[in-house]
């Protein structure tokens, strides 16, 4: 098959005009930032502000698919103990109970399976800093598997659930030269 190439100056009018088309010609960019769609969007706080009990680290956010977002964090109020909390259409409430992790958890992380129970990692200081999963069973946050799983000490920490309800893992391993590792839970 035999290739043309347009006129350079044709090319870069073909060019601008795709563009403009899908962007702020009728296509949902404003051009003024990532704003999302039309020109009165805007971001907007979700319940009140600063309803932690204490300074968060390492928060992590999950939405349900019926649109209801849990939050995750190392909590300052709770001796830096993991707290969840979810969003209940008019104020943020307690999912469990408040600092539930037995030492202090850092690199926090949270997502809700498909049948929308939560599941959480935290690099856990009480096995070595190694990771920990968690799940909500209605009442309480139970461990899944053992605690401290890794070979070695864990940074950066985050988990994904596949549509068989098997959660993943990805952590910065230490005890292979600081690369990513990745494990799932079979039980």
């Amino acid at each position: 098959m035999l290739k043309k190439r347009l006129p350079h100056g044709l090319a870069v009018l073909l060019i601008l005009a795709f563009v403009l088309a899908g962007c702020g010609g009728g296509g949902g960019y404003s051009g003024g930032g990532s704003d999302g769609p039309g020109t009165n969007a805007s971001w907007q706080v979700v319940g009140n502000p600063g309803f932690s009990a204490g300074q968060t680290d390492s928060p992590s956010i999950a939405i349900t698919e019926t649109g209801i977002p849990y939050v995750i964090y190392c909590d300052g109020g709770n001796g830096n103990k993991a707290t969840v909390m979810k969003f209940d259409g008019t104020a943020w409430t307690v999912v469990g109970t408040p600092g539930f992790t037995v030492g202090k958890a850092m690199d926090t992380s949270i997502v809700i399976a498909q049948d929308g129970v939560p599941y959480m990692l935290y690099r856990d200081e009480d096995n070595s800093y190694k990771p920990t999963v968690m799940k909500f069973d209605g009442i309480n946050w139970t461990v899944v598997g053992t605690p401290g799983f890794s070979a070695g000490v864990v940074m950066y920490t985050s988990i994904a659930i596949d549509g068989a309800g098997v959660p993943y893992v990805v952590y910065q391993d230490y005890a292979n030269d600081k690369k990513a590792t990745v494990m799932r839970y079979v039980p």
